[in-house]
């Protein structure tokens, strides 16, 4: 059974290498005679080679710059030790001497900066300190004048106000048909693709009962004013969407063009002519 622990060495790492080597059968650590330490201070014993951190960061950093300059990178690069690899403070210390960042994934790696910078061993954590957003409520100036409930408004007085004209004249107004039904193509497709979402709040959609992208497929003969079934099952398509509200709640502009779909289906179930 293998018990030294130069034994241990050799089974596990190719021996030897750049931190261990041997003379007259006494095992080095950089150079160090680890059996004169060991007979000082004992076993189980932690030691850091000091000098051996500051030589393998200068040897990143010229990695690192021969290849910037290989690949003509533009931006800079900053070194950052990880304190979770060894946070003692003579490590930490010596890491500093070579400018360098610390990587911070915890609160505890900030306190150990702290205690640095309090024990004038660190240079501040920040160069500068600026507040993103204020503290509190924030109350901010909406770019648009108009709210959404405002605009629902104004399109349904709009709408209700064409199908009183056209109520009267007995006529559809085919540029008010074209507006509509690309509006409710338009957002139709973008309700049709969430179908294909995973996730829970958009893959089904009732809103679809109504807006979806069939008006595309009526759109050209509306155009060369014929004779279409889109306002007919627009109609009825108005009722299942009237009773899928009672499982989902729907945005409030999406009603507004959903009674206004109402009201040009009931113009064209008893217009006369189209204009």
């Amino acid at each position: 059974m293998k018990t030294k622990y130069i034994d241990l060495i050799q089974q596990t790492y190719e021996f030897p290498q750049e931190e261990f080597n041997v003379e007259d059968n006494e095992l080095l650590f950089n150079g160090v005679p680890l059996m004169d330490i060991i007979k000082q201070y004992g076993t189980p014993l932690k030691i850091t080679y000091l000098p051996k951190i500051s030589e393998n960061i200068q040897k990143a950093k010229r990695w690192f710059n021969v290849a910037i300059a290989k690949s003509d990178y533009k931006s800079s690069y900053h070194y950052c030790y990880c304190t979770k690899s060894n946070h003692f403070e003579f490590v930490l210390n010596e890491v500093l001497k070579n400018d360098v960042h610390l990587e911070t994934s915890s609160a505890f790696d900030l306190n150990l900066i702290e205690t640095l910078y309090e024990n004038g061993q660190f240079r501040p954590l920040v160069k500068e300190s600026r507040i993103v957003v204020p503290a509190g409520v924030q109350i901010t100036t909406p770019s648009f004048p108009l709210s959404p409930l405002t605009c629902g408004i104004i399109l349904l007085v709009v709408g209700f106000a064409i199908f009183i004209l056209e109520w009267r004249k007995q006529r559809a107004y085919r540029c008010w048909d074209l507006i509509l039904m690309v509006t409710t193509g338009t957002l139709g497709i973008v309700l049709f693709l969430m179908l294909f979402s995973q996730h829970p709040t958009v893959n089904l959609n009732l809103q679809l009962l109504l807006i979806n992208p069939l008006p595309w497929c009526f759109l050209w003969p509306v155009v060369k004013d014929r004779q279409t079934r889109y306002w007919s099952v627009t109609f009825v398509l108005f009722f299942l969407f009237m009773l899928g509200s009672l499982f989902q709640h729907y945005a409030e502009g999406l009603w507004t063009l959903a009674l206004c779909l109402l009201f040009q289906s009931c113009i064209h179930l008893f217009k006369v002519q189209q204009t």
